[in-house]
């Protein structure tokens, strides 16, 4: 491809300043960022309190074996991280315990490491879905997730991560296909590919600490963004794709109005979320069709002032579709400050005040202090597909799209949604079409 040709992409998140930046190392010298908010990072979002930083968004970065594409960017602006403390599995009633705890406590050694070995057998088999996008896993992967891990026999891993898959927005087993949640928990699962990391679950020395950016996951996507041409505040009004037939050298073939402004462009990356582009976009019938079988989470994180946590807690009682709206997680950013971040998903219909009032009260029998809401910040997470669309080809019918009308599609509903997949799906789109 030339590398004179004009590029847009929607969205300034994850995905596409990671596309942005690798079109720019690749050579390329018209490339425009539209961002619609006022800050770039879309679900990457720090928040500074009393001097302290805490991210409303994206917060998890896992060690270079697993993150490997985020690591690369994060050394290549020397972003410093730091690590977290372990967080644990809280009860409503006042129980505390460790993950390694709740597992010796639930299952035979005999159980544990029959799982072991069905995970290793799970992820070989389905070592091109977990490489590259969705579009070549298995079939048996779009049942729900709580059948899958019975069938295979991985209930002592995934029972009990549940509360820590499930606090970190991905939904209920019972609701969330396993072509999803599987992806996650083979992330998760990677780093306990050895027997000895087994003997150290059994002695209770096994670490699961999670790691930050020590200034907040928002800076590196700033300083991304300082190195490109990224526009925000930029409200896109309508795109038009006019004219494809790239042999005749069209030199207008894609039109977008932004902020009343029309700009000519060449090719066109759709980073925002694909269930709204029908606001803006020039839609064809099988792209509005599937669009619009795209689903998400309301998820909630609420910064609040309190007193009582010393460490973060996944709170095991809420896993369940019956206690949507409750708390599922309390996370303690800084030892030595009053206030924490609670994380809910919230059902249709729940209003932000009674999300409040029941945060209050999960925080108050879990024997802390509620003293006022700082900050809250409602995402609308995960984006998917239910089972039938998965069933029905979804994902081949989605890549079957790329680079028609000039146009490429990337965010973490092609990938799951967490910063390193989303950034490889981005990274590999790039070099899939680019290069």
């Amino acid at each position: 491809m030339n590398k004179d040709s004009r590029i847009a992409i929607i969205g300034a998140g994850v995905s596409g300043l990671t596309a942005a930046y690798y079109l720019k190392k690749l050579g390329y010298r018209d490339v425009t960022v539209y961002e619609k908010e006022r800050y770039v990072g879309g679900k990457v979002l720090s928040y500074e309190y009393e001097g302290s930083i805490y991210d409303l968004g994206a917060i998890i970065i896992g060690d270079e074996k697993n993150y490997r594409n985020y690591h690369e960017l994060l050394a290549a602006y020397n972003i410093p991280f730091e690590r977290f403390s372990t967080p644990n599995v809280a009860f409503m009633d006042g129980r505390r315990c460790t993950f390694e705890r709740y597992l010796k406590d639930h299952y035979s050694f005999a159980r544990i490491l029959r799982a072991f070995f069905n995970m290793l057998y799970i992820g070989f088999k389905s070592r091109k879905y977990l490489k590259d996008g969705f579009t070549k896993a298995s079939p048996e992967l779009s049942v729900n997730f709580k059948d899958f891990i019975h069938t295979h026999r991985i209930d002592p891993i995934a029972d009990t991560l549940s509360p820590f898959l499930i606090g970190c927005g991905y939904g209920c087993y019972e609701e969330i296909p396993a072509i999803y949640l599987f992806r996650f928990l083979w992330l998760i699962f990677r780093n306990s590919v050895r027997i000895k990391s087994l003997i150290k679950i059994w002695s209770e020395e096994a670490s699961t600490g999670i790691r930050g950016c020590k200034n907040g996951c928002q800076e590196l996507w700033i300083r991304v963004a300082e190195d490109l041409h990224v526009e925000t505040d930029a409200e896109i009004e309508a795109i038009q794709r006019i004219s494809m037939d790239f042999a005749l050298g069209n030199e207008s073939k894609i039109e977008i109005v932004v902020n009343g402004r029309t700009k000519n462009f060449d090719r066109l990356i759709i980073s925002s979320s694909l269930e709204d582009v029908d606001q803006f976009l020039d839609l064809g019938e099988e792209e509005n069709d599937l669009f619009s079988k795209i689903i998400h989470t309301n998820y909630y994180v609420t910064l609040f002032k309190g007193e009582g946590f010393n460490e973060s807690l996944f709170i095991r009682d809420h896993i369940h579709p019956e206690t949507k709206g409750k708390t599922i997680a309390i996370f303690c950013r800084h030892c030595d400050s009053k206030a924490y971040m609670g994380y809910q998903m919230a059902p249709s219909g729940v209003s932000r005040s009674e999300l409040i009032e029941i945060l209050k009260e999960d925080v108050e029998r879990l024997g802390g202090k509620f003293d006022g809401v700082i900050v809250q910040k409602h995402w609308r997470y995960f984006p998917r597909v239910k089972s039938d669309d998965l069933s029905d080809g979804f994902y081949q019918k989605l890549d079957k799209l790329q680079g028609q009308r000039g146009t490429y599609y990337i965010g973490s509903v092609l990938n799951f949604e967490t910063l390193e997949n989303t950034a490889e799906f981005a990274k590999k789109l790039v070099s899939r079409h680019f290069s």
